[in-house]
């Protein structure tokens, strides 16, 4: 299973070729801090700005649920979210927008 530097690092190489200023929160003592809990890297480009959570395939419902949860119970919405999901089989993401 790849580690969450792995997957971070492959996910902002595609977020840069196509264009995104990239932003994630510096490591703590043991490990990365979340983007309002809810995502782990924060891309902008053209005015356009939005939430990535990463994670893996297996984890994907996991964390939808758990934004869903979040967006609900803070009462927020228009924030642009997605889930982006790194399968190991193919070596790609699988990217779903919340």
């Amino acid at each position: 299973m790849p580690k969450e530097a792995e997957i971070r690092k492959k996910a902002i190489q595609i977020l840069k070729k196509a264009g995104w200023a990239v932003w994630y929160a510096p490591k703590t003592r043991y490990h990365h801090a979340d983007i309002f809990t809810i995502g782990d890297v924060l891309a902008w480009k053209n005015r356009s700005l939005k939430i990535i959570q990463l994670t893996t395939t297996e984890n994907k419902a996991a964390r939808a649920k758990k934004i869903r949860s979040y967006l609900q119970k803070n009462n927020l919405s228009g924030l642009r979210i997605e889930i982006w999901a790194y399968a190991k089989r193919n070596r790609k993401f699988v990217i779903e927008k919340i």
